[in-house]
């Protein structure tokens, strides 16, 4: 199962993550392997430092880490409101952090 993430803008007010983290949750139920893509822009702005993380971003990533330890593949894609990803702090909690994302589905790729 592949669930797809983009737009969210997650932050832009406050207490507005409460409908983020169902689906976040579902995107790999109890004992299947699945990916998640997080197309940019997610949190309405994500800078990986730690002196920048709000509390929405740290429990982003403590999610993660339980996604990724159920086998999830985790591709983060950097949109105009994610600063400093590849290399950071956060970037072990991904699979992938980059500009782009290739994938297949049935017989036709995409990127």
């Amino acid at each position: 199962m592949r669930a797809v993430f983009a737009d969210c803008h997650v932050g832009r007010r406050p207490d507005d993550d409460g409908p983020f983290w169902r689906p976040l949750d579902e995107a790999s139920p109890a004992g299947r392997e699945g990916d998640l893509s997080l197309l940019g822009d997610v949190f309405h702005f994500f800078i990986a430092h730690p002196k920048f993380e709000t509390p929405s971003i740290a429990r982003f990533l403590r999610a993660s880490q339980d996604l990724a330890a159920r086998g999830v593949s985790i591709t983060y894609i950097e949109g105009n409101r994610e600063f400093f990803l590849r290399g950071s702090t956060p970037n072990p909690t991904f699979t992938k952090s980059d500009d782009t994302q290739t994938f297949e589905q049935g017989s036709v790729a995409s990127s």
